[in-house]
């Protein structure tokens, strides 16, 4: 009796969420942007541009949503369908202010393949994306889906012509786009 008492107790504590990713579900899901980790189990949503690349397009499975009530932090859990590899994506929400869970979840998947994500990509821009770089030229859809959502913190509006991105905690890159939206340098010394 006491042994379900104390469950019964962590578990109402815990207050975790398994949330669905009904938005995607009933097809096939795949990765919507390049992402980095060195860990599987402990990845950022900030995206931090270090490690194995996991690629745009990658086919994924279980795609679930974890929130703990009194927590700040919450994460995205799924699967490489290749491998059964189950990455684990944590989201803060002081990096990302006036975004949910919900909304990254939607922002790291989509329906549709890479052939489909890149359709109106250059094939400069698609092979950019392939290798996870950025290069003079890039469309801010081709940036996005070579490094992803720049942090909302640091870069609250994608029609800004500069985004910045991270690409270790204390290390930042600044991104920036001429008036037709396309990747130029931010000074003279900085590479893309």
């Amino acid at each position: 009796m006491s042994r379900t008492l104390s469950l019964t107790v962590a578990l109402v504590l815990c207050s975790c969420l398994l949330i669905p990713a009904a938005a995607i579900a009933g097809g096939l899901t795949y990765t919507a942007y390049n992402m980095w980790y060195e860990v599987p189990k402990r990845m950022w949503a900030l995206n931090y541009k270090r490690g194995t690349m996991l690629p745009a397009g990658t086919l994924v499975k279980d795609v679930t949503l974890f929130k703990e009530k009194y927590s700040p932090h919450q994460y995205i859990s799924f699967k490489r369908v290749s491998d059964n590899q189950t990455f684990k994506v944590f989201f803060r929400r002081k990096f990302h202010p006036g975004k949910t869970l919900e909304d990254y979840r939607d922002f790291m998947f989509s329906n549709k393949n890479f052939e489909e994500q890149t359709v109106n990509m250059s094939k400069r821009e698609v092979d950019a994306i392939l290798r996870g770089v950025l290069l003079t030229g890039m469309s801010k859809d081709a940036v996005k889906k070579s490094y992803g959502i720049p942090p909302q913190h640091k870069t609250p509006n994608l029609q800004a012509n500069m985004w910045r991105y991270w690409t270790s905690r204390i290390v930042t890159k600044d991104i920036c786009f001429n008036s037709s939206g396309k990747t130029i340098h931010c000074n003279t010394n900085e590479t893309l």
